[in-house]
């Protein structure tokens, strides 16, 4: 990008940040817009001028300057169409305004009903810890055996194809719901079982033991992300439910997070993957892969479709293709497209923003219509969250949700929806959810419902 057009860009990206602060107050209130639009400026924002010969220099293939300019329209039509979607909703549900500091009253935990059935919640923590027991039954011994003993390079990436291999979602309907069960409901119940902290000693205990078996899941699968948002997403939890939701750029508890999060948790991921390297370059490295990596697989699903493969007609999503029998045969482009750089024996798949799936499906109208549907869904989970009355459960499926959000700037819109929890973590916490007395404050009692557990003290 010339300098003229850098300038351009870095204009427009300032009119997209003041866009979202003056719609949603994401800048100035912590809500689910906020990491959403932190990670979607570092993976398709900051370094997008900077990224045309970065295909070239990760992988030698070199992509042409008409793909390079495309993918950078279409980031910038996802902008606006985003807002356009928020903007638009908003409109329509009539999303109250919230000041800071006394919507922020409401928000503290230790006042708050727990707003679950016991019973019901209970037998989700039991059904959810017992699926992802019995998918990692799947896991090869020996692979464990080796993960204990120290792994090389080499080592860490054939664990991790084997891993893959054992508990991929598309290689049957149980490592399907392990999946599930694993990166949308596991962090969700942990951030559940913080808020619920206050309500006993058996939500202090069941919070200890999902932590440790989230943070052991995300180790062991060989990828750095889950254990990465899973503490990301304990901050979010603790900083909503102290009840100072303002952000400012000096307040330490921010400033804190991130210089621990950049400077020590993402080089220390990254010494379990490379431990011959250094501390500087592993830093780099997290750096590249928080930034340019994200554009540079976002350039090929703009190379290769439709010039080399043709447009998917949404046959991109494996459930959507099996459910509505599209017919489909092939790899789903985070795998195809890999292999086609690297080679049929590239195992890994190359990941991308719900951009590039729809771009791969529709072209042009797929990354419009997307957009506005990613914003019409972000903007109805705020609506719900402001005019629902709180509850300590609630606190931790909002905190769920804003890590869910920011998976978009990584993954389909279907993928967050389901995998990833934005969609399937509301549905669960709806159907154990207990109802609040109208107009109460969350010191109240809750109604004693149809579920079969007594209203707690």
């Amino acid at each position: 990008m010339t300098a003229q057009g850098t300038v351009l860009w870095y204009c427009f990206l300032l009119l997209i940040a003041l866009g979202f602060q003056r719609v949603t107050r994401c800048l100035s209130t912590l809500n689910v817009f906020t990491l959403f639009l932190v990670f979607f400026l570092l993976r398709h924002g900051l370094t997008v001028p900077f990224d045309a010969t970065v295909n070239e220099r990760v992988t030698n293939y070199p992509i042409s300057s008409a793909v390079v300019s495309r993918t950078a329209l279409a980031i910038a039509v996802t902008y606006v169409g985003m807002l356009c979607g928020i903007w638009l909703t908003r409109e329509v549900l009539r999303t109250p305004d919230v000041d800071p500091a006394r919507f922020g009253a409401g928000l503290r935990v230790q006042g708050l009903a727990s707003g679950v059935y016991p019973d019901l919640f209970w037998m989700t923590v039991v059904g959810v810890v017992g699926l992802v027991a019995l998918v990692w039954g799947r896991v090869p011994r020996d692979i464990l055996l080796q993960w204990r003993e120290g792994l090389s390079a080499e080592q860490y990436r054939a664990w991790r194809e084997a891993y893959g291999s054992a508990t991929h979602y598309s290689v049957g309907l149980v490592p399907y719901f392990g999946s599930l069960v694993r990166w949308a409901f596991l962090p969700t119940i942990v951030y559940m079982m913080y808020s619920l902290r206050h309500h006993g000693l058996s939500y202090r205990i069941g919070f200890w033991v999902t932590l440790i078996l989230s943070a052991a899941i995300g180790l062991i699968s060989g990828q750095k992300a889950p254990t990465l948002f899973l503490l990301m997403g304990l901050f979010v939890t603790a900083w909503l439910g102290s009840g100072r939701v303002a952000i400012r750029l000096w307040d330490p508890r921010l400033i804190l997070a991130v210089a621990v999060t950049v400077f020590l948790v993402l080089p220390g991921l990254y010494a379990v993957q490379y431990p011959f390297m250094d501390y500087v370059p592993r830093l780099q490295l997290g750096a590249f892969r928080l930034t340019s990596e994200a554009d540079r697989g976002l350039q090929l699903y703009f190379h290769f479709y439709p010039q080399i493969y043709p447009h998917l007609l949404g046959a991109s999503s494996f459930v959507l293709n099996k459910v509505l029998m599209l017919g489909y045969s092939g790899l789903p482009p985070e795998q195809l497209i890999p292999v086609s750089v690297v080679g049929p024996d590239y195992k890994n798949t190359w990941n991308a923003a719900f951009i590039g799936t729809a771009w791969v499906d529709f072209g042009w109208w797929g990354v419009a219509l997307e957009s506005v549907v990613v914003g019409l869904v972000l903007q109805f989970i705020h609506h719900w969250f402001v005019t629902s009355q709180k509850s300590a459960a609630l606190i931790g499926v909002y905190a769920g949700l804003i890590i869910a959000a920011s998976r978009l700037s990584e993954a389909s819109l279907f993928s967050a929806l389901l995998s990833w929890g934005l969609g399937s973590s509301l549905l669960l916490f709806l159907l154990i959810k207990r109802p609040l007395l109208p107009n109460s404050p969350g010191t109240a009692q809750e109604l004693r419902g149809p579920g079969p557990a007594a209203i707690e003290a």
